[in-house]
């Protein structure tokens, strides 16, 4: 039996695309670090763009983001939206540490057709095996709960809507051991008419039903 293997560099060895990006409409300079391609340059306009991978850019054609069920003290939950988006292009501490930034950014950074368009993310899938609902980006334990289940959807904004409906409770909760609560269980609401909304038509979120392992 042949057997056929790929090898993918690391978005940094990679390198950025200089010809994708993304140029806010009031953009921000950023604070560059290295790694940042304008990194060094001290020209009026450097710090302004956020390069796509070039991974992202010119060698992958379809992507499927798989991220944990976990909380993200500013963007609420830190899933396919942020993780994805963010992941995928330079210069992004300019974004973070303001929320309203950070939820225009991540809806941008989303519709590019590179990230989030035809050739971007084909599916989504959220591991819920075990999730976490506070803590950000620290790994405190104490703040998990079992939920056994694997989230599919075509849909970043409905997987995020799905984690912070199901988180914010425990989060108000938090004090309560987290092993004597019950089973996450999410019932959809009706489209509001927030902009996360109105991305792109709304998809369903399919849960399957898989064996949670013990925690570490």
């Amino acid at each position: 039996m042949k057997r056929s293997a790929s090898a993918w560099p690391a978005r940094q060895k990679a390198g950025f695309d200089t010809n994708t990006f993304y140029l806010p409409d009031s953009p921000v300079i950023g604070a560059l670090v290295w790694g940042d391609v304008e990194f060094g340059i001290t020209n009026k306009n450097s710090g302004k763009k956020s390069f796509v991978s070039s991974l992202v850019s010119q060698r992958l054609t379809k992507m499927i983001s798989v991220a944990p069920l976990i909380n993200e003290n500013f963007a609420g939950v830190c899933g396919h939206l942020f993780s994805l988006t963010l992941g995928s292009v330079d210069n992004t501490r300019r974004f973070e540490g303001d929320t309203d930034r950070l939820s225009v950014t991540l809806r941008k950074l989303d519709a590019l057709p590179v990230i989030g368009g035809p050739r971007g993310a084909a599916r989504h899938r959220t591991r819920c095996s075990w999730a976490r609902y506070q803590g950000g980006p620290a790994g405190y334990l104490q703040y998990s709960f079992k939920v056994g289940q694997l989230w599919l959807s075509r849909d970043p904004v409905a997987l995020r809507r799905a984690g912070a409906e199901g988180t914010r409770p425990r989060t108000r909760r938090r004090r309560r051991a987290a092993a004597q609560e019950p089973i996450l269980k999410f019932t959809p609401r009706p489209p509001s008419s927030s902009s996360a909304s109105k991305i792109r038509p709304r998809f369903s979120v399919e849960k399957i039903s898989v064996p949670a392992p013990a925690p570490l």
